[in-house]
């Protein structure tokens, strides 16, 4: 249980701290930080895709499918 819920519960809390950090950064903070901000999501974005690639591959090595099909009955 703890595996399974707890800890995926901990890490989207603080995933979600981080994007309200750094979307507090872009709209309050000045030049810099605005841009920082820029990198930050350019790094996100580009961490998701090398997410999507891994789950894809894995998966089908595995001969999983990544989206489950509905069973014709």
């Amino acid at each position: 249980m703890v595996k399974h819920l707890v800890v995926p519960g901990l890490g989207l809390i603080a995933n979600l701290a981080m994007l309200g950090a750094i979307l507090y950064l872009y709209i309050i903070g000045n030049a810099d930080s605005q841009h920082e901000a820029y990198i930050c999501f350019a790094i996100a974005g580009a961490w998701a895709l090398v997410s999507l690639v891994y789950v894809a591959v894995t998966g089908r090595r595995a001969g999983r499918a990544v989206f489950a099909a509905p069973k014709h009955a």
